[in-house]
């Protein structure tokens, strides 16, 4: 299939309060062979999704995956996701991408990690999400889909093996079997609302996965708008006998099995 090369991602930050979820059960069963998967994924806990997407998502009894950084100033809020029925994965605590990026902060660059570090912050990370109410087992996404650190670009995937169940990378396919749970693809598209129906319905044609990756919602930076996205939620909505829409971690256990 087509592989899709994805823009890099920034950094992001914390936002304001989520509105409460919907009270509706949600279902979280592996869909038959005949049926795709469609995972929603959000990177960098920015506002725009705790503003935007969690209440859209919530709206259409839909869950997402949130991989998050830092959310020291906004414990709360991302409670309140995990307690909706969402998914909270790690994205690292200070999102090491190569220093190649004007945008990398001086001395949090994939360069500058060791795997001692990198152990730690993944450490530190666990028990964040547990901190928030997240149980293992654990996801994960690479920043900037890099899977390597320190000068010589030494592989930490054996220290995510160790610690998650699968881990997203940032190169777009369609999975009809999880041979490697360790980076799994997903698309990075900012619309227009057709692109994420195409990649949609190959998942369907396919009966695989197909994974979504998203920065901003309606705001911030790489952003998807608000009627994109929502109107999206709405056509996988129609399709429920097509189109099981699970949290990574969830869609990741069923092509496991």
């Amino acid at each position: 299939m087509t592989m899709i090369a994805i823009m890099s991602c920034q950094r992001g930050g914390t936002g304001a309060a989520a509105s409460t979820p919907s009270s509706r059960s949600i279902k979280s069963d592996c869909p038959t062979a005949d049926s795709a998967i469609v995972t929603l994924t959000y990177d960098d806990n920015l506002q725009s999704q705790l503003a935007n997407a969690v209440p859209m998502l919530n709206a259409h009894n839909m869950r997402g995956t949130f991989f998050l950084n830092d959310v020291t100033a906004n414990v709360d809020a991302w409670k309140d996701v995990r307690a909706g029925g969402h998914e909270l994965g790690s994205h690292t605590t200070y999102h090491p991408c190569t220093a190649q990026f004007d945008w990398v902060e001086k001395g949090n660059a994939s360069e500058d990690y060791t795997l001692e570090r990198m152990a730690e912050e993944l450490d530190d990370q666990i028990s964040m999400l547990k901190t928030l109410g997240e149980t293992a087992p654990f996801s994960f996404a690479y920043p900037c889909g890099t899977t390597w650190i320190g000068s010589e670009q030494t592989s930490y995937i054996p220290l995510i093996q160790k610690r998650f169940i699968a881990a997203r990378g940032v190169t777009g396919d369609i999975v009809t079997r999880l041979d490697d749970p360790m980076n799994v693809p997903a698309y990075f598209l900012e619309g227009p609302l057709e692109a994420f129906i195409g990649s949609a319905n190959a998942a369907i044609a396919d009966k695989g996965w197909v994974v979504f990756g998203f920065h901003g919602v309606g705001g911030d930076y790489l952003s998807v708008s608000n009627e994109d996205h929502n109107a999206f939620l709405d056509w996988l909505a129609e399709r429920q006998d097509e189109v099981a829409v699970l949290p990574f971690r969830d869609a990741a256990r069923c092509m496991l099995k």
